[in-house]
């Protein structure tokens, strides 16, 4: 009787089988990441109304600097909103490969 077990064999590893990831599925952390993207384009969204509201209040004098902050702030929730959209995108392809593949 040999003794020696394979470095793979179930009873050192356990019973139960690993699903391999599928290509595109997300794992755990990644979907933590997708809810802190998520609270990144909020935040951006948000701070870009702020500076909106600000440049249309603004005096005169002011206008043109409240103009550029609030340029700066849309490009900034834009960004985030493409970031957020490319692991929303991801996140779906992960859950329809992961579904087909059981």
């Amino acid at each position: 009787m040999n003794t020696n077990r394979d470095e793979r064999s179930p009873a050192i590893f356990g019973a139960a089988r690993v699903r391999p990831r599928v290509p595109n599925e997300l794992a755990p952390a990644e979907l933590r990441h997708v809810g802190d993207v998520y609270s990144a384009w909020r935040i951006a969204a948000a701070q870009s109304g702020e500076a909106l509201q600000a440049w249309l209040q603004a005096e005169p004098d002011f206008g043109g600097t409240r103009y550029v902050a609030y340029r700066a702030a849309l490009d900034r929730e834009e960004s985030a909103a493409r970031d957020l959209q490319r692991l929303w995108l991801r996140a779906q392809r992960g859950t329809s490969a992961s579904s087909a593949a059981r």
